[in-house]
């Protein structure tokens, strides 16, 4: 899209988009036709991970997902990223 682009929300906060499109249509957004998409693929494989959650944890969990629009093992991805880049400090 262009810099002239007019949302009728903010696109840049997930809340203002997730409050306009309870209520709205995605067709009522006008945008550019898209015809030159390119896609990265990831320049490594991923690592699998098994693990055991909660249930009300793995509720929630899918909740975030779809209000992001991801899955969510990649919620899960995401969140494990960013975690792990941001570790509490510990005093010892």
């Amino acid at each position: 899209m262009t810099e002239g682009t007019k949302f009728p929300f903010d696109p840049d906060h997930d809340e203002s988009v997730a409050e306009w499109f309870a209520t709205h249509d995605a067709t009522e957004v006008e945008t550019e036709r898209v015809t030159d998409v390119k896609v990265r693929r990831r320049e490594k494989e991923l690592e699998p991970l098994t693990l055991r959650i909660d249930p009300d944890d793995m509720k929630q969990l899918k909740k975030i997902a779809s209000e992001v629009g991801v899955g969510y093992t990649t919620m899960a991805r995401i969140l494990l990223h960013r975690e792990l880049n941001n570790p509490p400090k510990v005093n010892v």
